[in-house]
C-alpha cells in the first residue's frame, strides 16, 4: 500500500483464498490486512505486478477502512 507520491505505507501478504459463489459468478477471495497505515488523501493497493487499485480517504472511511481489490 502506498500514497499518491509512491511512498510505501505498509506491506502484507494475501491470506489463503476461498471460492465465493453467487448466482451469476464465481470468484476467488484472498483476504488481507495492512496495519499501522498513516493517513493519506489517496491509497494505492498493488498485488504483485498488477495495476494498483486507487481509493480516496473518503472512500476508505465510507467503507469502514476496507479496500476491495479486483484482479483481472
Amino acid at each position: 500500500m502506498s500514497n499518491a507520491r509512491g511512498e510505501v505505507l505498509g506491506r502484507t501478504e494475501l491470506q489463503a483464498g476461498r471460492l465465493d459463489r453467487s448466482p451469476t459468478a464465481t470468484t476467488c477471495v484472498f483476504p488481507y490486512q495492512v496495519t499501522g497505515v498513516d493517513d493519506a488523501a489517496v491509497y494505492l493497493v498493488q498485488v504483485a505486478e498488477r495495476r494498483p487499485t486507487r481509493s480516496t480517504r473518503a472512500q476508505v472511511e465510507a467503507d469502514r477502512g476496507r479496500i476491495d481489490v479486483l484482479l483481472r
